[in-house]
């Protein structure tokens, strides 16, 4: 990139007082792992002051959409700049006393193994009331109260949730937590805590209001079991650090801004969105069948159209001998969505050169394509029946091709060496689809030589 970068300011916004404070990068963030982080992309950490910014509103819609894509990417993504960038954030709150003293006490002392996010603070109820006026599709979303959330939560994970640590904007919540506390006790039996429960006044005088929003949001990274809503940039956001910290897909991460009484379980890696997009299981890209000890490691980029759902891509990583996710596209069983064209692509410094084609019921096997050209169609409501998969070139005497398939309403996988092509025999529609590289088997026979 080789571009030099300014650290910006950020901006403390009091939703209660409307007030605004500005504050330098380093008063929140480490400037070291920063500097570590840029250097790393070929970019430079300037000393000089940011240009000043009274509207920073583009600058979160831009931030949130950007997260977006890049959760939606999964595991492949975990190499890109957007996912190094969070994870070299780290907060010089969370090396405070103070901190420690927090996460010992919720996390070890109490057991809590739940971290419940409560929106339900003026504000959110200030932009319910734009959402009914405006007649939004979302404005359910926003009359949802605590005693909503927490039954779900009763619902769904009352085993694990007899004491919740809670995080919200204390000073701005339209009932005092002792009523909320106690109603929900009183309902449910489960405990509440925040963090002024465990911290003095004293200490939490001497933290400004984006410390406590970032104790908060810390709080919900590390918990066990964490509880938000896919409309918040909060829970998101937390769910996204959790993937690109840990490099696995947040699982353990609920919403409560669903249908029915329980909630729903997160599987989009914090990309957000709509409720179909939160908790669809393509996002986990699960593969149909496992790894063995000869797989090879390859970056590949697969990218299946899918019917009803649009283009869907799966990057297995960024440099050869390091897998960040497997090489599949869809979900098999009872989810009525067929795969209808690919393309798959080599990625990263390591070219490798592969042929791939498409069976469909109207013209049977396809030409051979290569270089991200679809193989099968795109939008036109045509699902293939097969897909095979060849290497070329020096690879392709060494290594050769695993396909493996899920075609609707078969219960048994088809799995078939690439060159030859993953067909179903009867023409049932293909719903899932994964490809392998390996090293060529070869059966030598017994005997001296």
């Amino acid at each position: 990139m080789n571009r030099p970068v300014i650290l910006p300011d950020f901006v403390i916004f009091d939703a209660k007082s409307d007030r605004k404070e500005k504050i330098q990068f380093a008063s929140v963030y480490s400037v070291d792992h920063m500097v570590r982080f840029a250097n790393s992309f070929g970019m430079e950490i300037i000393d000089q002051s940011p240009i000043d910014n009274d509207n920073g509103w583009h600058c979160f819609i831009g931030g949130t959409f950007t997260m977006g894509l890049e959760g939606k990417k999964g595991p492949g993504s975990l190499d890109d700049f957007t996912c190094q960038f969070f994870r070299n954030l780290k907060p010089n709150v969370t090396n405070t006393p103070v901190f420690k003293k927090l996460a010992e006490n919720v996390f070890i002392e109490r057991g809590i193994g739940v971290v419940a996010q409560l929106r339900i603070e003026n504000d959110w109820l200030d932009v319910g009331k734009q959402a009914e006026a405006s007649n939004s599709p979302d404005k359910d979303n926003y009359k949802i109260t605590f005693l909503d959330i927490l039954s779900k939560i009763n619902n769904t994970i009352g085993a694990f949730a007899r004491t919740i640590y809670v995080v919200c904007d204390e000073a701005n919540l339209p009932v005092s937590k002792e009523v909320i506390r106690k109603t929900i006790f009183d309902e449910f039996g489960i405990s509440l805590f925040w963090k002024s429960d465990i911290l003095s006044n004293e200490e939490l005088k001497a933290l400004s209001l984006l410390d406590l929003s970032i104790i908060d949001f810390e709080m919900a990274v590390r918990a066990p079991l964490f509880v938000g809503l896919s409309l918040s940039t909060f829970s998101n956001l937390a769910c996204f650090e959790t993937f690109c910290r840990t490099g696995t897909p947040a699982t353990n991460h609920y919403i409560y801004n669903c249908p029915g009484p329980h909630l729903i379980r997160r599987t989009d890696f914090g990309a957000g969105g709509s409720l179909e997009d939160v908790t669809s299981p393509y996002h986990l890209r699960t593969p149909l069948i496992q790894d063995t000890l000869n797989d090879c490691h390859w970056p590949m980029s697969l990218t299946a159209h899918i019917s009803r759902y649009g283009d869907f891509t799966t990057v297995s990583g960024k440099f050869p001998g390091v897998r960040r996710g497997h090489i599949v596209c869809g979900v098999p069983g009872g989810f009525e969505r067929t795969i209808e064209g690919f393309t798959l692509q080599s990625l990263g410094p390591m070219q490798v050169d592969v042929e791939y084609r498409a069976k469909t019921d109207a013209g049977g096997w396809g030409n051979w394509v290569t270089n991200g050209f679809i193989a099968g169609s795109q939008g036109n409501a045509r699902p293939i029946n097969g897909f095979a998969v060849r290497l070329k070139g020096i690879l392709a005497l060494s290594y050769e091709v695993i396909c493996v398939g899920s075609f609707v309403g078969r219960q048994n996988l088809i799995q078939e060496k690439g060159h030859i092509g993953c067909e179903s025999p009867n023409g049932e529609f293909l719903e899932a689809m994964q490809i392998i590289f390996r090293p060529i088997s070869s059966n030598w026979p017994a005997g001296i030589f």
